[in-house]
């Protein structure tokens, strides 16, 4: 099975909808097609985090 690993920290909070909309891009230039995700939006969960920060 190959598979690629991508860093997506960037030492700024980002909005999920800006991630999704940036992941969609990317994906689909890495794939050559269109990528088009379908959002669910539920409650936050116990245990769930408001907000994670990642580095590269």
């Amino acid at each position: 099975m190959q598979y690629k690993v991508f860093n997506t920290g960037n030492n700024n909070s980002e909005k999920l909808m800006t991630f999704i909309t940036t992941l969609e891009k990317c994906l689909g230039k890495y794939l050559g097609k269109e990528v088009e995700s379908e959002e669910v939006f539920v409650s936050i969960k116990t245990g769930d985090v408001p907000a994670t920060y990642a580095s590269t």
